[in-house]
Formats: structure tokens, C-alpha cells, sequence
């Protein structure tokens, strides 16, 4: 039985440093995946719109528009522009 036990430690101590190395090398290469993969995701993050939803309300009789941007169902930007006399822009 000693002989085993022997014969097991000398298979682990000649694996042992193969399964470090090629462990080693794994953790390298996924390090080094790890920029190009946040890369993507922020080109797609680049990609979607700041916003879920525009909402425009005009009013003739004030001569007024109302824009507000949402996301998440919480408005993060709102502007009232009044148009004065004969401006057409």
C-alpha cells in the first residue's frame, strides 16, 4: 500500500506544476479578453438611446411647446420653450 501512496505522489508532483502553468496561461488569456469584451458592451451602451421615451406637447393658445425626455418612467430632462411674436424658428 506504501507503494501507492508513492506512486500517486509521483504522478501529482510531475502534474502538479503542468496543471499550474496551463492554469496560469487560462487566467492570462481571460485577462486579457476582459477590455475587448467591456469594449463591446460599451459601443452597444454608446448605441441605446439616453432615453425610453420623448413626450411633445404643443399649445396654440400660449404659443408654447413642452418636451420632456423619460427613462424608467422617470422624466430626467423637461424644457418649455414659449415662441414670441412672429418667430418662425
Amino acid at each position: 500500500m506504501e507503494t501507492f501512496y508513492q506512486t500517486i505522489q509521483i504522478v501529482f508532483g510531475i502534474l502538479l506544476p503542468i496543471i499550474i502553468v496551463i492554469s496560469a496561461i487560462c487566467v492570462v488569456i481571460i485577462a486579457k479578453s476582459i477590455p475587448s469584451l467591456l469594449e463591446i458592451k460599451l459601443e452597444e451602451l454608446k448605441k441605446k438611446p439616453p432615453y425610453d421615451n420623448v413626450e411633445i406637447e404643443t399649445h396654440v393658445i400660449d404659443n408654447c411647446i413642452s418636451v420632456r425626455f423619460i427613462k424608467n418612467d422617470t422624466v430626467i430632462w423637461q424644457d418649455n420653450n414659449v415662441k414670441v411674436g412672429g418667430d418662425t424658428n
